[in-house]
């Protein structure tokens, strides 16, 4: 269970996330230049090919709760990253714990673990003009050898099925579109994280009326999620939200149905940057 009242990020944190974004971006739009040699070719690659050679923003903004600061991918690869914010006296803004809960997400979901550190200059008392990247380029690191991962040199175009994860986010996704284009409803607050309900909170554009929504998904030939909304769970989380005074929140449900869009041989087997179809109709009250 997740509540809307979720930590806030620091200004320190969000100076550091923006650094990290903007310097990543950089160098993806770099690759994509080197890739496509955009800066010659007056035809844009079809869609499909710009969807499954370059580099793309999966997650582009901070959540929490979250295993992760924000997700690219890059031809068949998906990098998760941290952001670790470190001074000189040892003292960094990630724990251990953050540590093993990323590299063990990512092992589960064929992910790749990355983390991003800056320097600043106390923690404590942290002047934002010495908050910097430790490195240049993409200034990623594996958290497990702490060695430099080199994005550009570990991606192929070997096929890698998606992940649960991966399924998981991009129904959430469809999910949060539909509710915020054709509903037309605010939403304000959502959490990928596997495991954890609900996954989205919006609420009417005046801020009143909130609701929350669990998602769920299916893969062909799987006519129903292999994670069930029961009636114990909904039952669950609408004891744990409504306990703030007299409010009370309307909850919904959604199911998202995914297969391999047509062409494909076998339409359960679904690859990373692959065309894919979703069938999805609206929410359903709980």
């Amino acid at each position: 269970m997740y509540d809307i009242e979720t930590e806030e990020f620091s200004d320190l944190f969000l100076q550091a996330w923006q650094i990290a974004a903007l310097n990543v971006q950089e160098e993806m739009e770099k690759y994509n230049r080197i890739k496509f040699n955009f800066n010659t070719k007056s035809e844009i690659p079809p869609a499909e090919e710009m969807e499954k050679y370059t580099c793309r923003w999966i997650k582009a903004y901070p959540t929490t709760p979250s295993f992760e600061h924000f997700t690219f991918s890059c031809k068949n690869r998906i990098f998760c990253v941290l952001i670790q914010i470190q001074d000189g006296k040892g003292s960094a803004s990630i724990t251990p714990w953050h540590i093993k809960n990323l590299i063990e997400t990512c092992e589960e979901n064929n992910l790749t673990p990355c983390i991003y550190p800056l320097d600043v200059n106390d923690l404590e008392n942290p002047d934002m003009e010495t908050l910097s990247p430790v490195s240049p380029g993409w200034n990623l690191f594996d958290p497990m050898t702490h060695k430099p991962v080199n994005v550009p040199e570990i991606v192929s175009d070997e096929p890698v099925l998606m992940s649960k994860w991966e399924f998981h986010d991009l129904a959430i996704k469809i999910v949060r579109t539909h509710i915020e284009e054709k509903l037309k409803k605010k939403v304000f607050s959502f959490q990928n994280v596997l495991g954890l309900d609900p996954q989205i909170w919006f609420c009417d554009e005046d801020g009143k009326n909130k609701s929350w929504v669990i998602v769920r998904h299916s893969v062909y030939p799987a006519k129903e999620p292999e994670e069930k909304t029961t009636a114990e769970l909904l039952e669950t989380v609408k004891g744990n939200v409504n306990r703030r005074g007299n409010t009370v929140y309307q909850g919904y449900t959604a199911k998202v149905k995914f297969m391999a869009s047509d062409g494909a041989e076998d339409k359960s087997r679904i690859y990373r940057s692959a065309l894919i179809t979703a069938d999805f109709d609206d929410i359903e009250k709980a």
